[in-house]
């Protein structure tokens, strides 16, 4: 009898001793994918609208993504700070002059900031650095164009059409 609860015991140890082992793993991949642990650089940029940007969301530059966003929090009514986390790897790569501008990640994707300029005379960014912000254009904004430019359309047509006809009907050249 006492050896079968010793057996039980074993077994039962080696079973939480496996499943601590998995969930350490877990944690490291999903650190790893997530950018949890890198050493990192951190630098700031301010914007007048983030467009839906969220902690966590990714930071491209030149089509590579170097980085995640810490945090994000109000200075004031019309400017929101981004905090930055840039891999150490990637620091040497961005300047001071780099430009950030809120972007999406795809048509319909999540929302990033993408990196863009900076010139190698510049030096390379620093922890507390703040990054000059560019303002984007919202699919707001486009699809206002888009409704001005369909009723310019509609009237276009309109006169094309009322010139045809009367040409049709032999009335003008």
């Amino acid at each position: 009898m006492q050896t079968k609860s010793k057996r039980r015991s074993v077994v039962v140890g080696i079973f939480i001793f496996l499943g601590l082992i998995i969930f350490g793993l877990a944690v490291l991949v999903l650190g790893g994918q997530k950018k949890s642990f890198m050493s990192s650089v951190q630098v700031k940029s301010i914007f007048q609208d983030v467009g839906g940007l969220a902690k966590g969301n990714n930071v491209w530059y030149a089509g590579v993504k170097v980085g995640t966003i810490k945090r994000i929090t109000f200075l004031d009514l019309r400017q929101i700070e981004v905090v930055i986390n840039i891999d150490k790897a990637y620091r040497e790569f961005i300047h001071k002059d780099v430009r950030a501008k809120v972007s999406s990640d795809g048509l319909v994707g999540n929302k990033i900031i993408a990196l863009s300029g900076g010139t190698p005379h510049a030096p390379a960014i620093q922890d507390g650095d703040v990054i000059a912000a560019e303002t984007s254009i919202s699919s707001g904004e486009i699809m206002n164009t888009l409704q001005v430019n369909n009723k310019n359309l509609v009237a276009i047509t309109g006169n094309l059409k009322e010139l045809t006809s009367t040409i049709a009907a032999g009335q003008g050249t």
